[in-house]
């Protein structure tokens, strides 16, 4: 019995042999490679022989003259034939269209009667429209479209909902409000006690759109607190705008603070707020925290400066002399 070493050692598999190195006589001797396709005759890269560069023309000589004339006749010359393709062409296509006549005379033989159109077509900035015989066409005139026909025959309508505290003024001012809106923009209207809304709605006799964006814009304003006259200008007067904001926009206040700042927005017995009102041309409502005013765009701007200067807590006087300049600016310019 042999031991377990040994078995273990008869067991293991036999490592292979190593080779041996090969001789320096095995490799290949690269010195003795034939590079004499590479290399010239003193071992250096042989030179690719190079192709001769015409030698430069003086262009003081003469042929250097001549070479450059030649040059700027050959292209004259297919300018030229470019040139009478190009016109044979078009000769075709008159000749096809038969008016060749036509084309040849439109710059020539024209008589006064021609050339006082021309001078009315330049002065009315368009070109002028001729028929198949080639007479002048008057431009066509249309009538005014009408609203039915802006909007494809459909009636356009407006709802504008009643706040409720403005339920006993509508019903006393109804008539005044009622008398404009059919009248004279000739659209129908009515009050929705059901929805508590009034309805404004386009009829066969309405002669503009904007006419309806008007009414509803009159009616707002009346609805917002402004007198029924004031509210009236919308309807007569362009570029007048309604514009709200609230005291807590300018700065935020509460309780006690936020009723003083709206006490100094009206002064002693409405004395500042008409001070505003007469100085800026505007109309202004004041609802609890919510300043509403009426007028033009650029005495709003004045009349809310105005009222924010106040709410921050600037002087009255101040505010009344800032108003003096405005009032005074204002006349001057008118």
């Amino acid at each position: 019995g042999r031991s377990s070493a040994a078995r273990a050692v008869h067991a293991m598999p036999k490592m292979p042999k190593r080779r041996k190195p090969k001789s320096p006589s095995d490799h290949t001797d690269v010195t003795s490679l034939d590079v004499s396709h590479i290399l010239g005759s003193r071992g250096r890269l042989a030179e690719q022989p190079q192709k001769k560069q015409p030698a430069p023309l003086d262009p003081e000589s003469a042929a250097a003259k001549e070479v450059v004339k030649a040059n700027r006749l050959a292209r004259i010359a297919r300018k030229k034939q470019r040139r009478r393709e190009r016109w044979l062409v078009m000769r075709a296509e008159w000749d096809a269209a038969g008016s060749k006549g036509k084309q040849a005379s439109s710059r020539e033989g024209k008589d006064g009667k021609e050339e006082e159109e021309e001078e009315e077509e330049e002065e009315q900035g368009g070109k002028r429209m001729r028929g198949a015989g080639g007479a002048a066409v008057a431009k066509p005139e249309f009538e005014a479209v009408s609203a039915q026909e802006v909007t494809g025959g459909k009636m356009q309508y407006r709802k504008i909902p009643v706040p409720p505290h403005r339920y006993t003024p509508l019903r006393k001012d109804w008539m005044q409000i009622y008398t404009p809106i059919v009248e004279h923009l000739k659209l129908d209207v009515r009050m929705n006690p059901r929805n508590r809304c009034i309805e404004l709605k386009t009829s066969e006799h309405t002669e503009d759109v904007d006419l309806l964006q008007k009414a509803a814009d009159f009616i707002r304003a009346y609805l917002l607190g402004f007198a029924i006259g004031d509210a009236v200008a919308l309807l007569r007067v362009e570029d007048l705008y309604v514009d709200t904001f609230m005291v807590t926009d300018v700065k935020i206040l509460k309780g006690d603070h936020l009723s003083r700042a709206v006490g100094r927005i009206a002064g002693k017995d409405g004395k500042a707020k008409f001070a505003i009102e007469n100085a800026t041309r505007t109309r202004i409502v004041l609802a609890e925290n919510k300043v509403h005013l009426l007028g033009s765009f650029a005495n709003i701007k004045t009349a809310r400066d105005a009222i924010c200067s106040l709410i921050l807590g600037s002087p009255i006087s101040k505010v009344y002399t800032n108003l003096r300049n405005v009032a005074a600016r204002t006349g001057s310019r008118i």
